[in-house]
C-alpha cells in the first residue's frame, strides 16, 4: 500500500487591502516582509476589508460594487477566479468559520449582501431596520458567530451605536441593541461565546454574551476603541486606540476578561488588526500613510512587543491571516 504524501509545505501570509492604491500587499509571516504586490481586477479599484478562509481570500472593492474572490496557493500565489457583485458602499464583511456563508455591509445601500460561498454567489439581500435609516444610520461592522447560526451587525451615524443580532437562516433580527457609545465595532473568537464590542465615542469595550447581547459580562476602559482582533494563537483580545495618542494597542485576557497591558503606537492611527502565530499586524490608515506595524504576540506572551514597520501601499485598511489551499502552513508545522 502507498503511503499517502503529506500536505507541501507552503507559506502563511497577511493581506493587506491598501485602499488609495488599488492593491493588496502581501505579507510573509515568517519574515513579515512586504513580498508581493498584487493589483485588483477592474478600474480604479478601492479594496476595503480582507476575509480568508478555506484557502479563498474576499477583498470587498468600494468603487466596484464588488468582492474579489482569490484563491491563495502556495508560495504565496494569488488568482482571481470571480467577482461577486454587491450593493453600493462595499464596507466590513465577515465568514463563518467553516467558508459557508459571507455578510457584507452596504453602507450607501443601507443594505446586508448574503454570499454562498460554495457557489459564491449573492444568495440575500437584506434591509437594515428602517427606523435605523430614516435617522441616519448605516450599517457598519459585522461578524458570524463560528457555527454560522447568527451574525452580530453595527450601525453607526446615529447620536448613541446600535448592535443587531440576526437570525442567519431567517436573516429576521432577533435581538437589538441601542445603547452603545457611537461608532461600534464587533469582534469575536472560537474560544469562548463572548462579544467584544469597542465603541470609539466612549473610549469603552463591552464584553457581552452572544446568547443574550443585553447581558453584559465586562466594561474595559479603552481610548478610542476601535479595530479589535485575535486569533485562535492567541490568549488576548487585541484591540486598537484609533487616536494613538499614548498607546495603540491593547490586550484584553480571553478568560478573565481584564486588560492585561498596552504597547504604544508606533505611527499614528492604528486602525485594523490581524494575527499569526506569533506576531500581530497592524494597519495604519490615512491617506499619505503606507504603514503596517508588526508586534511580536503569543499565547504565553499576549502583551504585544513592538518589532517593527513595513512599508506597504497607500492607506492601508483591512488586513487578514491566509492559510493557502491545501496546504500546512510554515507555523502549523
Amino acid at each position: 500500500m502507498k503511503k499517502k504524501k503529506p500536505n507541501p509545505k507552503c507559506k502563511a501570509s497577511i493581506a493587506v487591502a491598501n485602499r488609495a492604491s488599488g492593491t493588496l500587499s502581501i505579507l510573509d509571516t515568517g519574515s513579515a516582509n512586504n513580498v508581493k504586490t498584487i493589483k485588483m481586477p477592474g478600474s480604479n479599484a478601492e479594496p476595503m476589508y480582507v476575509v480568508a478562509v478555506n484557502g479563498y481570500v474576499y477583498v470587498g472593492d468600494r468603487k466596484n460594487n464588488w468582492v474579489a474572490v482569490f484563491k491563495a496557493s502556495k508560495n504565496l500565489k494569488f488568482d482571481v477566479v470571480k467577482l461577486m457583485p454587491a450593493g453600493k458602499g462595499v464596507f466590513h464583511m465577515w465568514a463563518d468559520a467553516s467558508g459557508e456563508r459571507l455578510w457584507l455591509n452596504n453602507d450607501i445601500d443601507n443594505t446586508i449582501t448574503v454570499y454562498n460561498l460554495r457557489s459564491h454567489v449573492p444568495i440575500k439581500t437584506i434591509d437594515i431596520p428602517s427606523d435605523l435609516v430614516d435617522l441616519g444610520g448605516k450599517p457598519h461592522d459585522v461578524v458570524l458567530s463560528p457555527d454560522g447560526k447568527y451574525a452580530f451587525v453595527t450601525i453607526v451615524g446615529l447620536t448613541s451605536g446600535v448592535l443587531l443580532k440576526y437570525n442567519a437562516e431567517t436573516y429576521e433580527v432577533e435581538q437589538r441593541r441601542d445603547d452603545l457609545s457611537s461608532d461600534p465595532h464587533v469582534g469575536l473568537t472560537f474560544s469562548n461565546n463572548k462579544l467584544y464590542v469597542p465603541q470609539q465615542g466612549g473610549d469603552v469595550v463591552n464584553i457581552l454574551s452572544q446568547d443574550n447581547i443585553m447581558d453584559t459580562v465586562a466594561d474595559i476602559s479603552i481610548p478610542d476603541a476601535h479595530g479589535v482582533g485575535t486569533s485562535k494563537y492567541h490568549s488576548a483580545m487585541y484591540f486598537t486606540d484609533i487616536a494613538g495618542d499614548e498607546s495603540g494597542l491593547y490586550a484584553v485576557d480571553l478568560k478573565n476578561d481584564t486588560l492585561v497591558g498596552s504597547k504604544s503606537s508606533s505611527t499614528g492611527t492604528p486602525h485594523n488588526i490581524a494575527a499569526s502565530k506569533d506576531k500581530l499586524f497592524v494597519t495604519h490608515s490615512g491617506a499619505d500613510s503606507e504603514i503596517v506595524s508588526v508586534y511580536s504576540a503569543s499565547v504565553d506572551k499576549p502583551v504585544p512587543v513592538f518589532d517593527k514597520n513595513v512599508w506597504v501601499g497607500l492607506n492601508p485598511f483591512g488586513l487578514a491571516h491566509v492559510e493557502p489551499m491545501g496546504c500546512v502552513p510554515d507555523e502549523d508545522l
